[in-house]
């Protein structure tokens, strides 16, 4: 269906590129043709409104192949995040949501999420946490790709929010100390678009 659909866009955008030449080559056979009559005012016009007329259907296709292309991301993202390895990061992070609540701290608070950041990066170098922690590292290497994503404008931090059914601004915070911690042994590099993307939506 999506196939067809694009086939029948391009017919008519070949078709429209047609016309629009087809108008250009009869537009200078009339002005020399009746060049002696003093009609030259009507060759600029013709110009600029032929000139405007292949700029704007240029623009409308440019604009649909864009948003094929936001849309086909989106798409990838979402299989992404459905996939089997991502939901049992999932499982696993919110296994620490629960288990680090406590009587009087407020849910999604600075101090809790501070107590989930604890409980990731103690999985780092725990040996029988390791498939735990190979699982966590798949979640932020994603959040550090939709991350490089909303940072050149590829799709925006709405989408995301939306797909993650919350900020990454949260997630962020919960991998914080283990990113710094990773930064200081390897490199400042090391997810910097994550990083950037979370001080800009501050």
């Amino acid at each position: 269906m999506d196939k067809m659909k694009k086939l029948k866009n391009n017919f008519w955008w070949i078709v429209v590129s047609i016309l629009l030449v087809g108008l250009i080559f009869a537009e200078e056979y009339y002005i020399n043709l009746f060049k002696d009559t003093g009609i030259i005012h009507l060759h600029a016009f013709l110009i600029i409104l032929i000139t405007f007329g292949i700029f704007s259907v240029a623009w409308i296709q440019l604009s649909g192949i864009r948003k094929t292309a936001k849309d086909e991301f989106l798409l990838e993202v979402d299989k992404r995040y459905s996939s089997t390895e991502i939901m049992e990061a999932r499982v696993i992070l919110q296994e620490f949501y629960c288990a680090t609540r406590r009587e009087g701290l407020k849910d999604g608070s600075f101090e809790h999420n501070k107590l989930i950041s604890e409980e990731i990066t103690a999985t780092w170098k725990k040996k029988d946490a390791s498939k735990k922690f190979i699982r966590l590292m798949n979640f932020l290497y994603l959040l550090e790709t939709m991350a490089y994503f909303c940072n050149n404008n590829h799709i925006s931090g709405v989408d995301i929010k939306e797909l993650l059914g919350g900020s990454m601004k949260r997630n962020f915070e919960w991998f914080e100390e283990l990113i710094y911690k990773f930064q200081k042994k390897n490199s400042k590099d090391c997810y910097k678009e994550i990083i950037k993307f979370c001080k800009v939506t501050k």
